[in-house]
């Protein structure tokens, strides 16, 4: 009875095989689509670079992510596959230093959110290695931006608090926790600012210590 007849299940192997051969095919059309036929092009690349993803061959991943870098002529796509490149080489490779290169490229040159979030990354990245200076000199750049209607304004104007909070240079700490505190719209820092504000300001009055 044909309605009562099932599929035979498509074993593992099988599917492996179909996803090489596909992977063959897109390598293919791409190596054969001329350089005109850029829209093409670009899908192509979009492809492969998800494929190699899924394989977690992150090597080629970085190949082509740079392939479609160097087509794009749209710089919102471009940052957002610089971006997204550098979190390849951050997470997935552990190269830190090519990271934080694209970061920096990045850094401060347009105001898209792919910029924002590679700014922010790139003082995270500074923290990391203990450079506090250039973290709270890359914030603070980040803060000139127009991200007052962003969460980018509280995540920036939050971390500056806590980095001149640990170098108890506490009149600026209060002015960036007063910033979060203040600023219109909700946020998960606001509390926490408004709670270190408190502190900052009870520790002094205790200590009569000064507000640097």
């Amino acid at each position: 009875n044909r309605k009562n007849s099932t599929a035979a299940p498509i074993d593992a192997s099988t599917i492996s095989d179909y996803r090489r051969q596909a992977l063959k095919y897109y390598l293919y059309a791409y190596n054969q689509t001329p350089e005109k036929q850029l829209k093409i092009k670009t899908s192509l690349l979009d492809i492969l670079i998800n494929r190699y993803k899924g394989r977690k061959e992150f090597d080629k991943v970085v190949y082509f992510y740079q392939e479609a870098i160097k087509r794009t002529k749209n710089g919102k796509r471009k940052s957002e596959l610089s971006l997204q490149l550098a979190l390849v080489h951050l997470n997935n490779l552990n190269k830190k230093s090519e990271a934080h290169n694209w970061l920096v490229k990045l850094h401060g040159k347009a105001n898209y959110k792919s910029n924002y979030n590679a700014s922010y990354l790139l003082a995270e990245l500074y923290i990391d290695q203990e450079k506090y200076k250039a973290a709270i000199e890359v914030l603070t750049e980040l803060a000139a931006q127009p991200i007052q209607k962003t969460d980018w304004f509280f995540d920036t104007h939050f971390r500056l608090g806590e980095l001149y909070q640990a170098q108890e240079k506490w009149r600026q700490a209060m002015m960036h926790y007063t910033y979060v505190a203040d600023h219109k719209g909700s946020n998960k820092h606001k509390k926490e600012a408004r709670q270190r504000l408190f502190n900052i300001k009870k520790y002094l009055s205790q200590s009569g210590g000064d507000k640097e």
